[in-house]
């Protein structure tokens, strides 16, 4: 005997479904897995954003060693998704931050590389994610400082080929 369903109960469901995997893994730090997590955790300069608050989408193609963008101008209160697009051959990432934030990224990085664990190295920061090539990922964030903050890829060697730039949040 069949079981009968209703077809539009199930579209519902599925729709549903997809919009709450898609938020809820939207914000974390997709690439930054294990270890001790700060992927809620507010900064000087800002805060995991909530992703019914973006209001503002910055695209960033990842290629070589550049971004796409060397400034980024935002309002400061302002929730912005960021889209990371790999268009490279090899693995970026992107830190958003003042620069004791970058800094400090980028000496976890050369530790994890030591490791042999670039991409997989144990911590999980929500103002950071990493892209593999050919893929993309999305950061939400909000600014609560005005500010000159900078966002990098800060796997050994990129940031310091130049692939940096600046995020200038305005009162």
């Amino acid at each position: 005997m069949a079981i009968p369903f209703d077809k539009h109960a199930l579209a519902i469901g599925a729709c549903i479904f997809t919009t709450l995997a898609a938020t809820s893994v939207s914000h974390a730090a997709p690439g930054h897995r294990g270890g001790k997590s700060d992927a809620h955790a507010a900064k000087p300069y800002g805060k995991p954003g909530d992703p019914s608050d973006v209001r503002n989408f910055v695209f960033l193609n990842a290629k070589g060693m550049k971004f796409s963008k060397e400034t980024i101008r935002i309002r400061r209160g302002q929730t912005v998704k960021f889209i990371l697009r790999n268009k490279g051959d090899q693995d970026h990432e992107m830190t958003i931050g003042d620069a004791a934030t970058q800094a400090a990224h980028r000496r976890e990085m050369a530790e994890a590389q030591k490791k042999g664990k670039v991409g997989h190295h144990a911590h999980g920061h929500a103002n950071a994610i990493y892209v593999k090539p050919g893929a993309s990922k999305t950061l939400i964030w909000t600014f609560t400082k005005a500010g000159v903050f900078e966002f990098a890829c800060n796997i050994p060697g990129h940031s310091e080929a130049g692939m940096k730039g600046k995020i200038v949040v305005t009162r």
